[in-house]
C-alpha cells in the first residue's frame, strides 16, 4: 500500500485479476553435435568468428559447422553451441624446470577431449620484460589442424640438432607474454592464459620457478625429444549427465511418471590466427 505523508484524496490503480503473459525471445538457438576442437561445456557464440576461433571449420562427417555458419549468415544472432566427442581423453603437456631434477612446474591441458590435442605445441622463451626480470617468461601455443602438418613440425623439433628447415606454418598461434607463476604478480599465468585461451588451460604445480626455455630462434632450433613442449592424450573422468530414472513407489502411494529431454542438435577452413596478449 502506498505511504501517504499529507490529508487529501487519492487515486489508487490495483491489478486485478492475472497478468497477461508477456513475449520472450525465441532467437536464441542451442545447437549439439562434434566439432574440430574446443572445450564440451555449453558456450554463447554471437558470430561465426566466435565459432571457428573456438570450434574450428568443417568436418566431413559433421553438419554442425554449415548450420551454425547458415543460422549467423540468416540473420541469427545468439546461440549456444555444446560439443560432443566420442573419447574424454585429453592432451596435456608438462613443463618443467632447469634443473636436473627436472621439477614440473606448469601443467597444460587442452581445453577439451580429442585427439586434435595431440597437434598442440608449447613452446617457452624469454619474455619481452626478461632484462628486468629473468623469472618472466612467454608461453606460445601452436595449433596444426592438418595432421601430416602437425607430425611434420614435431619431427623437426624433435631432433637433437640445430636445422635450417622451416617448421609448418600452424593454423592458430597464440602467444602469451610477461607471465610469472607467481600468484600475486600482474602477469600470473593462470589469470593471463585461462578463459583467454582457445586451445589450453593451464595450472601452476611449482609457484615461483620458472619453467625452461625450450628453444631460442622460433621455427628454426627444436623441441628435444620427449620433452614436455608436446603433448601427450591422458585419461581423465569427467561428469556424465545420467538419465532420469522411476523408481517404483512405496505401496498405497501413486505413482510418478517421469521423462527425461535432451536438447536438440563456417564455411572454410579458418585462416592462419595469431593471439598476442601482453
Amino acid at each position: 500500500m502506498a505511504e501517504y505523508l499529507a490529508p487529501g484524496v487519492y487515486v489508487e490503480e490495483r491489478d486485478s485479476g492475472s497478468a497477461p503473459l508477456e513475449g520472450v525471445s525465441t532467437s536464441t538457438v542451442g545447437f549439439l553435435g562434434p566439432t574440430e576442437r574446443g572445450p564440451t561445456t555449453p558456450r554463447l557464440l554471437t558470430s561465426g568468428s566466435d565459432f571457428r576461433r573456438w570450434y574450428g571449420g568443417h568436418l566431413d562427417d559433421s553438419f554442425l559447422p554449415t548450420a551454425v555458419d547458415g543460422f549467423f549468415r540468416n540473420g541469427g544472432s545468439r546461440c549456444f553451441l555444446g560439443r560432443i566427442s566420442a573419447t574424454d581423453e585429453v592432451a596435456e603437456a608438462k613443463l618443467s624446470d632447469d634443473g636436473s631434477n627436472g621439477t614440473d612446474v606448469i601443467r597444460i591441458e587442452a581445453v577439451g577431449p580429442g585427439s586434435w590435442g595431440e597437434r598442440l605445441v608449447a613452446i617457452v622463451s624469454n619474455a619481452s620484460m626478461h632484462g628486468s626480470d629473468e623469472n618472466l617468461f612467454r608461453l606460445t601455443i601452436r595449433y596444426w589442424r592438418d595432421v601430416d602438418d602437425a607430425e611434420d613440425a614435431k619431427a623437426v623439433m624433435d631432433t637433437s640438432e640445430t636445422t635450417d628447415v622451416e617448421l609448418p606454418e600452424p593454423d592458430i598461434e597464440e602467444v602469451f607474454d610477461d607471465l610469472s607463476t607467481e600468484k600475486r604478480a600482474d602477469g600470473y599465468v593462470e589469470n593471463k592464459v585461462n578463459g583467454s585461451s582457445a586451445l589450453v588451460e593451464v595450472s601452476v604445480e611449482a609457484p615461483g620457478d620458472r619453467p625452461g626455455n625450450h628453444v631460442t630462434d622460433t621455427g628454426r632450433r627444436r623441441i628435444p625429444s620427449g620433452s614436455p613442449g608436446a603433448f601427450r592424450a591422458t585419461r581423465r573422468s569427467k561428469k556424465r549427465i545420467m538419465p532420469a530414472t522411476i523408481k517404483s513407489p512405496p505401496r498405497n502411494e501413486p505413482a510418478l511418471r517421469g521423462s527425461s529431454s535432451c536438447p536438440t542438435s563456417p564455411s572454410s577452413v579458418p585462416p592462419t590466427r595469431r593471439v598476442t596478449t601482453a
